[in-house]
């Protein structure tokens, strides 16, 4: 399967990082949008983005 990920929107909310991806798949001539939420870590740390 070939997919292009045409823009990555990154962003840091009140709650936590916010991450949307726009995947298109060439096969198929479709796209889906991928939304990530990741929320913040309760012990404070927040600096680090968690890997995934």
């Amino acid at each position: 399967m070939q997919i292009l990920c045409l823009w990555l929107m990154f962003s840091i909310r009140s709650m936590g990082y916010h991450i949307q991806a726009l995947i298109f798949d060439i096969k198929q001539l479709s796209y889906v949008t991928v939304t990530i939420f990741l929320p913040f870590s309760p012990d404070g740390n927040n600096t680090c983005l968690p890997s995934f």
